[in-house]
């Protein structure tokens, strides 16, 4: 048995592709291989990708520009999370290490960005007829 993302051959566990708490089985065409450093870094980008998503939704129904400005720099953030976790677990680095390595060891990834909440009584002005 070995990580079918870098190659090790130990300490390998079993991955579900799609997590149980999705709807995902113990069935073997749901899991995979990978060494626990390959685990952990799929379960990191799963969780960015997951907030990638989130943040997505809630700028699509944002109104107030504060907001939307607030959450496209976050959006830019957990981007650059993700490259920063992509560049520092490549395969070929967890092969030679067998370690896994969180994104918070490079300080660009700190950023707090502040996100304004919605007024949930404010109301956005509605569009003005066009007059011909």
């Amino acid at each position: 048995m070995s990580c079918r993302r870098c190659g090790r051959n130990d300490d390998i566990e079993k991955h579900h592709i799609i997590q149980r708490v999705d709807g995902g089985t113990d069935e073997p065409e749901n899991l995979e291989d990978l060494c626990s450093a390959c685990h952990d870094y799929e379960h990191a980008k799963r969780e960015i990708i997951n907030k990638i998503g989130h943040t997505q939704e809630k700028l699509n129904k944002a109104y107030k520009i504060s907001r939307k400005n607030a959450l496209k720099e976050y959006l830019d953030m957990l981007n650059h999370r993700l490259e920063v976790l992509k560049s520092l677990n490549a395969p070929e680095q967890i092969r030679l290490t067998g370690k896994y390595t969180t994104y918070w060891v490079v300080e660009t990834t700190h950023d707090i960005i502040p996100i304004p909440p919605e007024n949930k009584y404010y109301k956005p002005p509605m569009e003005q007829p066009k007059l011909l």
